[in-house]
C-alpha cells in the first residue's frame, strides 16, 4: 500500500555482504548450527531468523545496508538438518557464493520469503 503513494522511494541498498573470519567471530558457523538445533524444541523443524543482527552472527557475515551497523537485509531460515535459507539480494553475495556452499546455505531472492513460508 505505501508503494502506491511513496512516489520517489530510494532503491534498497545493495552493499555486497563479507565474510567475518572465524578469529573475530569467535565461533564457527557450524558450532552455532549445533548449538541452535540443540536448544530447538523437538516437534520443530526449523527456525525462522529475522533480526538482521542475528543473522549476520549466525552466519559469521557482515554487511554494509545501515550505517554504522554491520548487517544486511534479509531473512534466514535455519532447519533441524543444518541447512539454511538465506532470503536477500542475490547480487549481494556473489562474492561469497561458495563460502555459503560450504555452510549450507541456499540463497533466494529476498522478495520470495512469503511464498516460502506459505
Amino acid at each position: 500500500m505505501i508503494d502506491s503513494v511513496w512516489e520517489d522511494r530510494p532503491l534498497p541498498p545493495s552493499e555486497k555482504v563479507f565474510i567475518l573470519d572465524e578469529k573475530y567471530a569467535g565461533e564457527s558457523v557450524q558450532s552455532k548450527y549445533d548449538r541452535i538445533a540443540a536448544a530447538m524444541p523437538k516437534d520443530a523443524d526449523m527456525l525462522l531468523v529475522t533480526t538482521l543482527d542475528d543473522i549476520a552472527w549466525f552466519l559469521n557475515l557482515r554487511g554494509k545496508d545501515i550505517q554504522f551497523n554491520p548487517i544486511f537485509i534479509s531473512f534466514l531460515i535455519f532447519h533441524r538438518d543444518g541447512t539454511c535459507d538465506l532470503f536477500i539480494d542475490e547480487a549481494k553475495v556473489v562474492e561469497v557464493h561458495e563460502y555459503l556452499a560450504s555452510i549450507k546455505v541456499t540463497v533466494h531472492p529476498y522478495s520470495k520469503i512469503r511464498n516460502y513460508l506459505e
